[in-house]
């Protein structure tokens, strides 16, 4: 097999989670009226989106990112996603929300085997810790407040992450 002597950033944007059950997720989406906004085209037509559609396309994106992490690379992986890969990054003030499981995914240990590093977005509150031997970092700078502060009040804009080999 032919290796890439490159480090290499795996994007992409893991929609909803399938570590809860179908009827949380359903729950959320009703809460939020989905159903109302976003269509889905098929061999069937145009129709509304349902939690089954956002299950299967969480799914293909597993499958995918799975895929890309099996590829062999001499240097370091990191992954960014907008979506928080684990519960981990779940802040305290969410912890028991409904609106939690429909951005914070719950990925099995194996995810997290291959990439040092994974970025996410998405949470409004800064994490930084470990799941085995992958940092899982977020700086979110959040919403601008009236008063012109912002949102996350330890937001770091000179952060900057050293991945090594």
């Amino acid at each position: 097999m032919e290796r890439n002597r490159r480090p290499t950033i795996q994007q992409q944007y893991l929609l909803r989670k399938a570590s809860r059950t179908s009827q949380l997720l359903w729950e959320s989406l009703k809460r939020v009226n989905i159903f109302g906004a976003d269509l889905v085209s098929d061999v069937k037509g145009t129709r509304l989106v349902t939690p089954l559609d956002l299950l299967q396309e969480h799914r293909l994106d597993r499958r995918w990112l799975q895929a890309q992490l099996a590829i062999e690379f001499e240097g370091p992986t990191v992954v960014v996603t907008h979506h928080a890969p684990h519960p981990l990054s779940i802040a305290t003030r969410y912890a028991d929300d409904w609106v939690t499981t429909g951005f914070v995914n719950a990925l099995p240990d194996a995810f997290f085997e291959v990439p040092k590093l994974w970025i996410h977005g998405h949470t409004h509150s800064r994490f930084d810790y470990q799941v085995g031997n992958c940092r899982v970092v977020c700086n979110p700078r959040g919403y601008k407040m009236r008063d012109g502060s912002f949102e996350v009040p330890d937001f770091d804009p000179g952060f900057v992450i050293e991945v090594s080999q």
